[in-house]
């Protein structure tokens, strides 16, 4: 058995045991803002996949093909957090991190952990296709799409069997954060579609898995994903 965790950020991740994921050694799979929950716990992810706009808002980019990106609307502190949280993965030897070739512009420094990666943007607005895991790979042909797409993709890569997923909740409607604490990022507008977009991407994903005959378990207590069953993080540790 070859175990792997994958994280969300949403707010069942803050109830993890971050001292008994230390001791297990199990590789672990993140993503996007998960800098605070590091710094709070003393720990770091084994890899990290980032594609989001949120290091860009309030700027205008000019891009080293010479394309031009406009992200003039936004907040630039917001922005300038979302870097320093990617900033301080990159600083972390011991994670290897893929982010988007964009990042270069402020992520000055020759990392040798990071590779930088162009990803497959698909259209949130169009439905995610069953087969497309099989027409996408990592870590050549990331997808960009929801946040923990990747992350599915590199554990196939590394060839994992058996994965426990944490922190893909979904969005709890009555909430005002739907994020772990320390971490108060920014819900949809349309909580209800994003909630549509999440459940498509995991009965694509769960479809993709079952051929490899990669085992999930859902190690979130409350979450809208129906596709795997649960079993709690300490269980699954002693698989």
């Amino acid at each position: 058995m070859k175990k792997a965790i994958i994280m969300g950020n949403g707010p069942s991740l803050g109830k993890i045991n971050f001292n008994l994921l230390k001791e297990s050694n199990i590789p672990t799979y993140a993503t996007n803002r998960i800098a605070g929950i590091c710094k709070k716990n003393n720990w770091h992810p084994s890899y990290y996949c980032v594609f989001f706009s949120a290091p860009h808002q309030g700027q205008v980019l000019k891009l080293p093909s010479g394309e031009t990106k406009n992200y003039s609307s936004g907040d630039k502190l917001e922005s300038r957090m979302a870097q320093k949280d990617i900033e301080y993965l990159c600083e972390k030897e011991e994670t290897t991190c893929y982010v988007h070739d964009w990042y270069r512009y402020f992520l000055k420094k020759d990392y040798k952990n990071v590779t930088f990666c162009h990803p497959h943007l698909w259209d949130r607005f169009k439905e995610f296709p069953m087969g497309i895991m099989d027409r996408y790979s990592a870590p050549d042909n990331f997808l960009w799409w929801i946040a923990t797409t990747s992350l599915f993709q590199l554990c196939i890569y590394h060839e994992v069997d058996t994965i426990g997923i944490v922190g893909i909740d979904g969005y709890d409607l009555s909430l005002k954060n739907n994020h772990y604490e320390g971490y108060a990022g920014s819900d949809p507008g349309n909580m209800e579609r994003s909630n549509k977009v999440i459940s498509r991407q995991h009965d694509v994903i769960s479809e993709y898995l079952d051929r490899k005959k990669v085992s999930v378990y859902n190690l979130s207590e409350k979450s809208i994903i129906q596709n795997y069953p649960f079993l709690s993080f300490e269980k699954f540790l002693k698989l």
